[in-house]
Protein backbone atom coordinates (compact mmCIF):
# COMPACT_ATOMS: atom_id res chain seq x y z
CA UNK A 1 0.00 0.00 0.00
CA UNK A 2 2.86 2.29 0.78
CA UNK A 3 4.50 1.89 -2.21
CA UNK A 4 1.25 2.73 -4.11
CA UNK A 5 1.08 5.87 -2.27
CA UNK A 6 4.68 6.92 -2.76
CA UNK A 7 4.35 5.95 -6.80
CA UNK A 8 0.57 8.25 -7.13
CA UNK A 9 2.82 11.16 -4.86
CA UNK A 10 6.24 11.27 -6.82
CA UNK A 11 3.56 11.25 -10.58
CA UNK A 12 1.67 14.15 -9.47
CA UNK A 13 5.11 15.79 -8.16
CA UNK A 14 6.81 15.13 -11.25
CA UNK A 15 3.37 15.84 -13.36
CA UNK A 16 3.56 19.52 -11.88
CA UNK A 17 6.88 20.37 -13.80
CA UNK A 18 5.70 18.53 -16.78
CA UNK A 19 2.69 20.62 -17.46
CA UNK A 20 4.00 23.89 -16.13
CA UNK A 21 6.76 23.42 -18.09
CA UNK A 22 9.49 24.24 -15.36
CA UNK A 23 12.31 23.02 -14.38
CA UNK A 24 13.43 21.32 -11.49
CA UNK A 25 16.04 23.80 -9.96
CA UNK A 26 17.85 20.42 -8.13
CA UNK A 27 16.14 16.91 -8.07
CA UNK A 28 18.49 13.51 -6.88
CA UNK A 29 17.01 9.98 -8.04
CA UNK A 30 16.29 8.13 -5.14
CA UNK A 31 14.26 5.44 -3.35
CA UNK A 32 12.33 8.38 -1.64
CA UNK A 33 11.31 12.08 -2.65
CA UNK A 34 12.67 13.22 0.40
CA UNK A 35 16.27 14.53 -1.20
CA UNK A 36 14.51 17.18 -3.37
CA UNK A 37 15.95 19.97 -2.64
CA UNK A 38 17.30 23.46 -3.96
CA UNK A 39 21.10 23.89 -4.48
CA UNK A 40 21.96 27.41 -4.94
CA UNK A 41 25.88 28.76 -4.89
CA UNK A 42 26.45 32.44 -4.57
CA UNK A 43 30.05 34.49 -5.12
CA UNK A 44 30.90 37.82 -5.73
CA UNK A 45 31.53 39.28 -9.06
CA UNK A 46 35.02 38.31 -9.87
CA UNK A 47 37.40 40.01 -7.90
CA UNK A 48 40.70 39.85 -6.45
CA UNK A 49 40.34 42.83 -4.48
CA UNK A 50 37.78 43.64 -1.81
CA UNK A 51 37.75 47.00 -0.49
CA UNK A 52 37.70 47.06 3.84
CA UNK A 53 37.75 51.03 3.97
CA UNK A 54 39.89 53.48 3.12
CA UNK A 55 43.64 52.52 2.15
CA UNK A 56 42.41 48.80 3.44
CA UNK A 57 42.31 46.21 0.54
CA UNK A 58 41.91 42.51 1.20
CA UNK A 59 44.01 40.55 -2.45
CA UNK A 60 42.31 37.27 -2.76
CA UNK A 61 43.49 34.12 -4.06
CA UNK A 62 47.42 34.72 -4.21
CA UNK A 63 48.92 31.23 -5.65
CA UNK A 64 52.07 30.50 -7.22
CA UNK A 65 50.96 27.11 -9.48
CA UNK A 66 51.73 27.82 -13.13
CA UNK A 67 48.52 25.87 -14.44
CA UNK A 68 46.14 28.26 -12.85
CA UNK A 69 45.41 30.73 -15.83
CA UNK A 70 42.88 32.90 -14.34
CA UNK A 71 45.48 34.01 -11.41
CA UNK A 72 48.34 34.32 -14.10
CA UNK A 73 48.26 37.03 -16.95
CA UNK A 74 51.50 36.81 -18.57
CA UNK A 75 55.02 35.56 -17.88
CA UNK A 76 57.60 38.24 -17.59
CA UNK A 77 61.58 37.91 -17.59
CA UNK A 78 60.91 33.92 -15.97
CA UNK A 79 58.35 35.06 -12.90
CA UNK A 80 54.88 35.29 -13.33
CA UNK A 81 52.77 38.57 -12.84
CA UNK A 82 49.72 37.32 -11.18
CA UNK A 83 45.93 39.97 -11.72
CA UNK A 84 46.83 43.28 -11.92
CA UNK A 85 44.43 45.61 -9.74
CA UNK A 86 43.54 49.53 -9.98
CA UNK A 87 42.84 50.85 -6.36
CA UNK A 88 42.43 54.78 -5.33
CA UNK A 89 46.11 55.01 -4.72
CA UNK A 90 47.08 53.91 -8.07
CA UNK A 91 48.12 51.07 -10.33
CA UNK A 92 49.18 47.28 -8.71
CA UNK A 93 49.69 43.85 -9.58
CA UNK A 94 51.68 40.92 -7.52
CA UNK A 95 54.67 38.94 -9.54
CA UNK A 96 56.38 35.91 -8.41
CA UNK A 97 59.72 35.02 -9.14
CA UNK A 98 59.39 31.43 -11.35
CA UNK A 99 60.83 28.76 -8.25
CA UNK A 100 58.42 30.56 -6.06
CA UNK A 101 61.21 32.29 -3.88
CA UNK A 102 59.89 36.01 -3.85
CA UNK A 103 56.48 37.56 -4.34
CA UNK A 104 56.73 40.93 -5.26
CA UNK A 105 53.74 44.16 -4.90
CA UNK A 106 54.68 46.36 -7.65
CA UNK A 107 53.28 49.69 -8.76
CA UNK A 108 52.62 50.73 -12.41
CA UNK A 109 54.52 54.09 -12.54
CA UNK A 110 54.30 54.74 -16.23
CA UNK A 111 52.69 53.28 -19.31
CA UNK A 112 54.26 49.45 -18.90
CA UNK A 113 56.42 50.01 -16.42
CA UNK A 114 56.39 48.79 -13.02
CA UNK A 115 58.38 49.55 -9.73
CA UNK A 116 58.97 46.88 -7.15
CA UNK A 117 57.65 48.45 -3.77
CA UNK A 118 57.84 45.63 -1.51
CA UNK A 119 58.49 42.30 -1.18
CA UNK A 120 58.05 38.84 0.81
CA UNK A 121 60.00 35.60 0.67
CA UNK A 122 58.18 32.30 1.76
CA UNK A 123 61.08 30.60 0.79
CA UNK A 124 63.43 32.08 3.45
CA UNK A 125 60.67 30.87 5.59
CA UNK A 126 60.19 27.67 4.46
CA UNK A 127 64.13 27.17 4.23
CA UNK A 128 64.21 27.92 8.04
CA UNK A 129 61.60 25.59 8.77
CA UNK A 130 62.80 22.80 5.90
CA UNK A 131 66.68 23.09 8.28
CA UNK A 132 64.77 21.39 11.66
CA UNK A 133 63.33 18.45 9.46
CA UNK A 134 63.86 14.96 8.36
CA UNK A 135 65.42 14.90 4.90
CA UNK A 136 63.68 12.60 1.99
CA UNK A 137 60.10 11.75 1.74
CA UNK A 138 57.28 14.03 2.18
CA UNK A 139 56.22 15.63 5.74
CA UNK A 140 53.08 17.89 6.57
CA UNK A 141 53.64 20.47 9.11
CA UNK A 142 51.08 22.27 10.81
CA UNK A 143 51.37 25.90 12.32
CA UNK A 144 49.62 28.09 14.55
CA UNK A 145 49.67 31.16 11.57
CA UNK A 146 51.67 31.46 8.43
CA UNK A 147 52.08 34.88 7.47
CA UNK A 148 55.02 37.30 5.89
CA UNK A 149 54.54 40.98 6.70
CA UNK A 150 56.66 43.67 4.24
CA UNK A 151 56.48 47.33 5.07
CA UNK A 152 57.78 50.59 4.14
CA UNK A 153 56.70 54.37 5.79
CA UNK A 154 53.60 54.55 3.40
CA UNK A 155 52.21 50.94 2.86
CA UNK A 156 52.13 47.23 4.74
CA UNK A 157 51.61 43.94 2.96
CA UNK A 158 51.04 41.15 5.16
CA UNK A 159 50.78 38.01 3.10
CA UNK A 160 48.53 34.86 5.21
CA UNK A 161 49.26 31.46 3.52
CA UNK A 162 46.76 29.04 3.76
CA UNK A 163 50.01 27.01 2.76
CA UNK A 164 53.85 26.68 1.65
CA UNK A 165 55.10 23.42 0.05
CA UNK A 166 58.88 23.80 -0.78
CA UNK A 167 60.25 20.59 -3.41
CA UNK A 168 63.34 20.05 -4.03
CA UNK A 169 64.06 17.18 -6.85
CA UNK A 170 67.82 16.05 -6.53
CA UNK A 171 70.52 18.02 -8.01
CA UNK A 172 67.94 21.18 -8.33
CA UNK A 173 67.43 24.24 -6.30
CA UNK A 174 64.13 24.21 -4.19
CA UNK A 175 60.79 25.50 -6.04
CA UNK A 176 57.54 26.88 -3.54
CA UNK A 177 54.33 26.68 -3.99
CA UNK A 178 51.71 28.30 -1.91
CA UNK A 179 48.59 29.45 -2.06
CA UNK A 180 47.40 32.77 0.28
CA UNK A 181 45.38 35.88 0.64
CA UNK A 182 46.80 39.48 1.88
CA UNK A 183 46.07 42.35 3.35
CA UNK A 184 47.46 45.67 1.74
CA UNK A 185 47.27 49.13 3.58
CA UNK A 186 48.03 52.42 2.98
CA UNK A 187 49.33 54.11 5.67
CA UNK A 188 47.88 57.92 6.52
CA UNK A 189 50.91 60.68 7.12
CA UNK A 190 50.67 61.62 10.93
CA UNK A 191 48.92 64.89 11.53
CA UNK A 192 51.16 66.97 13.47
CA UNK A 193 49.59 69.68 15.49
Amino acid sequence: MQGKHLERRDWQQQRLFDVSGLERVDYHETETTKDQGQNLYFEPVESHVTVLGPGYYWLRNINSYRNRESHIKRRINGSAALDTFKLAEGTFRLRHTKTGRYIYLERLTQPNRWQSILSVSPAGFADSLARNRQQGGYENVQLPTLSLTASSATMQLRVLFTYIRREQKPKQPPTYYYAADAILTFKQPSQEE
